[in-house]
């Protein structure tokens, strides 16, 4: 955040921080078609809404496992905790599944579910914001690729939210959608 907002000079315009972290990553391939990894992060990261450094810690475990040979299955989320100015500021957990069936080499089919669930603790905002905010999205996805260079989308998509103004899930948009990506050698 630049103290002067009328200057795009960042050196005596902005604050400094010093951020230590500590991580570790891990995964394993305990047999075929089963892949396992956990991301664990812990540390010192910048409060971008309040100007400030806080402590982070990380947790992203991912699954990813074949079915049989065309079905497979996608696991991840992310939890993530903050603490700033000696006391929580948020947590957030995120949800991503994904289940694919591969047709074949050139098409496959794939049905998504992103949950997110984020509390925020308003005292130690500076700005107002929302205490509570959830939302789920949903996306089946068919692809088709004619060649190296050209590729054939079609699908559909809607998500819905809540927050501190809504009791429950309410949906925000749907869309159904075409795309064709096509690359030019020159």
């Amino acid at each position: 955040m630049r103290h002067d907002k009328s200057s795009l000079v960042i050196d005596g315009n902005t604050t400094l921080f010093d951020e230590d972290l500590v991580a570790l990553y891990a995964e394993i391939k305990p047999m075929a078609g089963l892949f396992m990894s956990m991301n664990l992060s812990s540390g010192d990261q910048i409060d971008l809404s309040n100007n400030r450094i806080g402590e982070r810690v990380r947790i992203r475990p991912v699954v990813n496992f074949n079915l049989t040979r065309h079905l497979e299955l996608k696991l991840r989320h992310t939890y993530e905790k903050m603490n700033a100015a000696n006391a929580d500021l948020f947590t957030a957990n995120l949800t991503d599944a994904r289940i694919t069936y591969q047709f074949d080499i050139k098409s496959f089919l794939r049905l998504a579910f992103i949950y997110t669930d984020i509390d925020r603790n308003a005292d130690n905002y500076l700005k107002p914001v929302n205490e509570q905010y959830q939302s789920f999205s949903t996306q089946l996805l068919y692809s088709y690729k004619v060649n190296p260079q050209t590729v054939f989308f079609a699908g559909y998509s809607d998500n819905g939210y809540q927050d501190d103004d809504i009791e429950r899930l309410k949906r925000a948009e749907r869309a159904i959608f075409l795309k064709l990506s096509y690359a030019w050698l020159l």
